[in-house]
């Protein structure tokens, strides 16, 4: 078998040319034995992972929010995954941009909720502008201590929505 994009002799089986990275016939058609996403066993009649949901079909792959012990720069690998060179380098300078760090929201939760700084920091101005305007009353500052409970999984979660809105537009915006 050879590379059809430099015509390099390769190993059965493999995926991906050495060479020039180019995909190979052989693994555009294969289905995958166990997820990509979380690695659990796939039968080969399946279309879908029953654990998280990604497609066993490389052609209809599309990227899923895993929850679980996934940190976000590995979701954030998974979604480059399939993407050129160009696209990858505007999604890590998007992701830069709009990235939110989940210590700082909980300290901004635990020291200055109240007043709503860790509604403004994640974005949510109208949401700070209503802690801010009842701050004096003291119902802010309970909110924010209940929010400062939850806030590593939402963050989390909104890094990786996020991370799927931004792999969308570079893939749009910089077709290959």
């Amino acid at each position: 078998m050879f590379c059809p994009s430099c015509g390099k002799a390769l190993v059965s089986g493999t995926r991906f040319c050495g060479q020039c990275g180019t995909g190979t016939a052989e693994a555009s058609f294969s289905a995958p034995t166990s997820c990509t996403v979380c690695g659990t066993p796939l039968p080969s009649d399946v279309r879908f992972c029953a654990k998280c949901g990604t497609s066993a079909s490389p052609a209809m792959r599309s990227p899923v929010m895993v929850p679980g012990n996934m940190s976000s720069e590995m979701h954030e690998m998974l979604l480059m995954r399939d993407m050129t060179q160009s696209q990858q380098m505007f999604f890590q300078a998007e992701m830069q941009r709009i990235r939110k760090n989940p210590s700082t929201a909980w300290w901004l939760a635990f020291l200055l909720g109240g007043a709503g700084a860790h509604q403004f920091y994640l974005g949510n101005t109208v949401r700070g502008a209503l802690y801010l305007c009842f701050c004096w009353t003291g119902i802010p500052l309970v909110l924010s201590l209940i929010d400062a409970v939850g806030m590593k999984k939402k963050v989390w979660q909104m890094n990786t929505q996020n991370a799927m809105q931004a792999a969308m537009r570079s893939k749009a915006l910089m077709a290959a």
